[in-house]
This record gives structure tokens, C-alpha cells and sequence, in this order.
């Protein structure tokens, strides 16, 4: 599903060669990964497709 959504919103990746790193923190960001603290003991799930200039929830923002 995140690949899928990766070549529609950004760019085709190459089928034969190692893809950029891009495609790999994309992937982490687009999950719920920093929702849930950074726990790497726990299962990560994708949500949504992470873009960058649209405005949306930011797991990293400090509301205090």
C-alpha cells in the first residue's frame, strides 16, 4: 500500500535496484511509529501517506 501511494504522489521507483533512503523514512513517517513514542517493541502501522506541504497532524509538535 505505501509503495503504491509513493508512486502516485512522488515518483516510479526502480523493480531491480535498491531504492533511496527517501523511500525508507517515508515509509516510517507515514506510520503511527512516533504516535506511539518511538517504541520499537511494538508493532508499526502504516496510516496514511506522510506528504510533507499539506498541512496535517504533527506527531512531533509540543502542545504544553
Amino acid at each position: 500500500m505505501y509503495i503504491r501511494d509513493f508512486e502516485y504522489h512522488v515518483r516510479r521507483l526502480p523493480r531491480f535496484t535498491a531504492w533511496p533512503d527517501d523511500v525508507y523514512t517515508g515509509f516510517l513517517r507515514s506510520t503511527d511509529f512516533f504516535w506511539n513514542g518511538a517504541d520499537e517493541t511494538r508493532r508499526v502501522r502504516y496510516v496514511t501517506f506522510h506528504l510533507p506541504t499539506l498541512p496535517c497532524a504533527n506527531p512531533f509538535a509540543r502542545f504544553d
